[in-house]
């Protein structure tokens, strides 16, 4: 698995590029920026992008979709909860991230347990709300895609729209469950692992 991660947009989130080296199957997680960011994170891949996957419908983490959409002919896959957020954009976020228009529809709309092949790399979508009713991270290869629901030294929010606390407790419990070793790769901020987020992460252990 080859992994290329880029920050976009104002308030810094990761849009990631995986993809398995030998079919050069990938899959575009959270597109975040404006058209000529896209264009950059794509700009040495040479391979075709499979999937465009948004862990949540935030306008952080999907500003970009459009721009993706048009590159790369890929579908977009969310989960159904999050799914109407995507022609939300009135709302004050939506109108930060320059987004004045719906934005493209799913494709493909996830309940969870899905599994996405890249070649011979495997990644499961994991329903993890609280962040929002539709999170979900995926998981694979040794690594985690946490999206907003957990961060190196932190988690989610959970009082914006959708967010519950409990539904939250339930997913990072979950997550953190997960072989220490397993690299963890989050929406925003630095990259960690399980183990580094059992015995460090403060807010989680409380």
């Amino acid at each position: 698995m080859q992994l290329k991660c880029q920050r976009m947009g104002p308030l810094g989130t990761n849009c990631y590029l995986v993809w398995d080296e030998v079919s050069n199957e990938g899959m575009l997680i959270d597109p975040a920026g404006r058209p000529e960011r896209i264009a950059e994170i794509l700009a040495d891949f040479h391979g075709k992008v499979k999937y465009i996957v948004l862990t949540h419908g935030h306008a952080d983490h999907v500003a970009g979709v459009k721009a993706a959409k048009a590159k790369t002919g890929a579908p977009i896959l969310i989960h159904a909860a999050d799914a109407p957020m995507l022609l939300d954009y009135e709302n004050m976020i939506a109108r930060y991230m320059g987004i004045s228009e719906p934005l493209p529809t799913a494709d493909k709309e996830l309940s969870g347990g899905e599994k996405l092949q890249l070649g011979s790399c495997e990644f499961e979508v994991l329903h993890t709300p609280g962040h929002t009713e539709g999170g979900i991270c995926l998981l694979g290869e040794g690594v985690l895609f946490s999206g907003d629901t957990l961060f190196a030294g932190s988690y989610g929010r959970y009082d914006l729209p959708g967010g519950n606390w409990g539904k939250l407790q339930d997913s990072l419990s979950s997550l953190l469950a997960l072989p220490g070793e397993t690299l963890v790769y989050p929406g925003h901020g630095e990259a960690t692992t399980i183990a580094r987020e059992q015995e460090n992460n403060r807010f989680v252990r409380s």
